[in-house]
């Protein structure tokens, strides 16, 4: 089925694998931002939304404060977290994997 998709659309395989992940992980980078905008509303645990925005960015984002501890009581945690994904896993660490060292400006 995927195949079909890519040859319909004359896409490489690498790089609709590429897309797929940077897409997946934009999506993300939205969850994590909104999160961060529920947390100046009244948490509500039942609420299914917000339940199913924590437990998506919960995991990752208490890995992220274990790290970076908050300032002044202010958390920064989503922050650095879509520093990461924006500027080290979609900006070089996916382009490294997928095309090598000279889709980098690295490279001779």
């Amino acid at each position: 089925m995927v195949c079909d998709f890519v040859k319909k659309y004359n896409m490489d395989g690498l790089m609709f694998l590429y897309d797929v992940i940077s897409q997946v992980l934009t999506v993300y980078v939205y969850i994590v931002i909104a999160r961060a905008v529920l947390s100046w509303f009244v948490r509500n645990p039942y609420n299914p939304i917000f339940r199913i925005v924590y437990g998506l960015t919960e995991p990752v984002l208490s890995v992220v404060r274990r790290i970076v501890p908050s300032i002044g009581g202010i958390d920064i945690s989503p922050i650095i977290l879509i520093l990461v994904i924006e500027w080290f896993i979609k900006g070089y660490l996916l382009r490294y994997i997928f095309f090598g060292i000279n889709s980098l400006g690295l490279g001779g």
